[in-house]
């Protein structure tokens, strides 16, 4: 079998079976194997560098915007499913692959149409960063309180009700 470049392979189950540690021994430098672990995992293995092991619980969503942004930032260029059973087959190649595909589609995009914007905006701060103190004067100032850090996106709206609700308490 031929092993392709820059390729994720995503493989799906309880556990990574010896197949699955051969296939990361044997994929090039530049591709990567990622795990989808379903409950019952055994967390407290230690497996290669070149798995990534991403937690079912999180769901499809997420766990496909976590390999779309992995394949951003390290420039790779395919998926393909590596799986035991036509369920894992079925669940792979119609459902979870093309939504990472989608993802990192829609990632690219915004990240080309915002990349000037972001740019611009951090030249302008400029002046207000270099006014403002360093995130690490803050260590250990606050030690054993309760803090929330808040940064924006689409989750702010979602969790703005229960910010308000904690309001006073961290």
């Amino acid at each position: 079998m031929t092993y392709e470049t820059n390729t994720i392979y995503v493989s799906i189950g309880k556990e990574l079976t010896k197949e699955h540690i051969k296939l990361s021994q044997k994929i090039p430098k530049s591709s990567i194997l990622v795990h989808i672990a379903l409950p019952g995992f055994n967390w407290n293995k230690t497996y290669s560098k070149k798995i990534m092991i991403i937690d079912a619980r999180l769901g499809d969503r997420e766990a496909s915007a976590i390999i779309a942004q992995y394949m951003l930032d390290n420039k790779l260029n395919r998926m393909c499913g590596y799986y035991h059973s036509e369920a894992e087959k079925e669940w792979l190649h119609d459902k979870f692959i093309p939504q990472c595909r989608s993802l990192f589609w829609i990632s690219l995009a915004t990240s080309m149409t915002f990349a000037p914007k972001y740019v611009l905006n951090s030249i302008k701060n400029l002046k207000y960063i270099r006014k403002s103190p360093n995130v690490s004067e803050f260590k250990d100032k606050a030690s054993g309180l309760p803090a929330i850090v808040v940064g924006s996106g689409p989750s702010l709206n979602k969790n703005i009700k229960v910010l308000k609700e904690l309001q006073g308490n961290a």
